[in-house]
C-alpha cells in the first residue's frame, strides 16, 4: 500500500453523510471497492485506523469492517456514519442470500458505551421483511475501553441471544483463512450461527500463521517449538483446596492475578501439557470457572510459587479468562475428563487430558436452564 490513510483523507476529503455521487464518503468507499482488493492491504490501513483516535478514523474502520466481508463471502452494504433522531443507525451489513443476514456495529473510543441496545435495534430493522436468520456483530478495535462489560453484557441479557461479539484483529485473521481457502463460506456462516465466543475459537483454528508467521506471542522458554508447528492440546485442572488456599483463592491470587499455574501428578492423572496447550479450570461442586492458554514453562518456579517442589511443573499463563457463572454442565457423571478421588489431599490442580470438540463444547456451554442442582442430579 503506497498511501496511507492521513494522505488518502486529504484526498477524498472529510468523511461524513452528504450525500452526492462525488461526496467525500462515496469517493473513500469507491477507492476501497476499487483498491482494497487482498487482506494485507485492507490489514495495513485496519492496523492505521487503530494506531490513532478520532472521529475519522472511526469512520474509515467502519468502511474497512463493512470491506471484510467480501473476503468471507458476503455481499457487503455501506452504512451511515452519524446517528439521527428519526433513523436508526446502521453501520454496514454482511449478507448472504438464504444463509444469513449480519449487521454490523464497529466499537472505538468513539462509541464508549457497553450497551448493545443500539446493534438489537438495528438488527431488527435492518432485516424486517427478510426470511434469512439474522444476527448483529459487534467489532471491537483496540481502543475500546469498555470490552469487559460488553462480554459479561452480552453473557447475562436473554435479549440478546442473536447478538455476537469479535475483535478486529481476529475478524481479520478469519478474512486471511478466509481469503487462502482455509474456511469456506459455509463454514464461517456456521461459526456466526454459533453462540460460541468468536475471538475464543478464532484463536484456537490450528491453521499456519498469516504470510508464514504466527500471529501468537513466543513461548517465554527458548527450548519450546513453535506453535504454528504442533497441533494445541486440550486439559481439564481439577482445582482443590489444598492446607494453604481454596480453589476461590487460588483462582483469584495465583490464576488470575500472577497468572500461574502450577500442576502435580496423581494416580492415572500423570499428563504434561506443552506452551501453545490450553487448559479450563474444573472446581467440583461449581463446575468449569474459566479458561487460559499455557505460555511456557518455568524453569525457575520457586521465584513465583512458594514451595515449589511439591509441583511437578509450573506454567505462565495468558488470555486468562474467569466466567462469571461457572459452567454446571461440567458437573454431569459423563463429563469428558477424569477428576482425581476426592480422598486425596493434593498440593496443587492436576491436568487431564480432552479432546478439542469437548473442550469446545464445555467452555462455550450457555444453557441458563442448567442449574448446579440439575447437573449434580444427573451425576451417577
Amino acid at each position: 500500500m503506497s498511501i496511507t490513510l492521513d494522505e488518502l483523507f486529504l484526498l477524498v476529503g472529510r468523511l461524513d453523510d452528504a450525500p452526492g455521487f462525488d461526496s467525500p464518503r462515496e469517493r473513500f468507499r469507491r477507492f476501497l471497492l476499487d483498491r482494497v482488493t487482498d487482506v494485507p492491504t485492507a490489514r495495513a490501513l485496519v492496523d492505521e485506523c487503530q494506531r490513532s483516535v478520532g472521529e475519522q478514523r472511526h469512520r474509515a474502520l467502519q468502511d474497512l469492517v463493512v470491506i471484510a466481508g467480501r473476503f468471507l463471502g458476503f455481499e457487503i452494504i455501506f452504512g451511515s456514519y452519524e446517528r439521527t433522531a428519526d433513523i436508526v443507525k446502521v453501520d454496514g451489513q454482511w449478507r448472504s442470500p438464504g444463509l444469513l443476514d449480519v449487521v454490523l456495529e464497529i466499537r472505538t473510543e468513539q462509541t464508549p458505551s457497553p450497551s448493545l441496545d443500539a446493534l438489537a435495534a438495528a438488527t431488527a430493522a435492518a432485516t424486517v421483511g427478510r426470511a434469512e436468520p439474522r444476527l448483529g456483530l459487534c467489532v471491537v478495535a483496540r481502543q475500546f475501553a469498555a470490552r469487559d462489560k460488553l462480554s459479561r453484557t452480552l453473557a447475562t441479557d436473554p435479549r440478546l441471544t442473536d447478538m455476537r461479539t469479535v475483535s478486529v484483529r481476529s475478524l481479520m485473521a478469519l478474512a486471511a483463512r478466509a481469503a487462502a481457502d482455509r474456511l469456506a463460506h459455509a463454514d464461517i456462516v456456521a461459526l456466526l450461527k454459533s453462540s460460541i465466543a468468536l475471538d475464543f475459537v478464532i484463536d484456537l483454528l490450528d491453521r499456519p500463521g498469516i504470510d508464514g508467521q504466527s500471529s501468537e506471542p513466543a513461548a517465554e522458554r527458548s527450548a519450546a517449538a513453535p506453535r504454528s508447528r504442533r497441533q494445541p492440546s486440550f486439559w481439564a485442572a481439577t482445582i482443590t483446596w489444598n492446607e494453604t488456599a481454596t480453589p476461590e483463592q487460588l483462582l483469584g491470587s495465583v490464576i488470575a492475578s500472577r497468572r500461574v499455574l502450577a500442576t502435580c501428578h496423581t494416580g492415572r492423572l500423570r499428563g504434561q501439557a506443552s506452551p501453545g496447550d490450553w487448559v479450563c479450570f474444573f472446581v467440583p461442586g461449581k463446575g468449569i470457572v474459566g479458561h487460559a492458554q499455557l505460555a511456557a514453562i518455568l524453569d525457575d518456579g520457586e521465584k513465583v510459587v512458594r514451595h515449589s517442589l511439591r509441583f511437578n511443573c509450573i506454567y505462565r499463563l495468558e488470555q486468562v479468562v474467569l466466567y462469571e457463572r461457572p459452567i454446571a454442565q461440567a458437573l454431569r457423571a459423563d463429563r469428558p475428563f477424569e477428576t482425581p478421588p476426592t480422598d486425596v489431599p493434593l498440593a496443587g490442580p492436576c491436568l487431564a487430558p480432552m479432546i478439542r470438540q469437548d473442550f469446545l463444547a464445555l467452555t462455550t456451554y450457555r444453557d441458563d436452564t442448567t442449574t448446579i442442582e440439575e447437573a449434580k442430579s444427573a451425576t451417577a
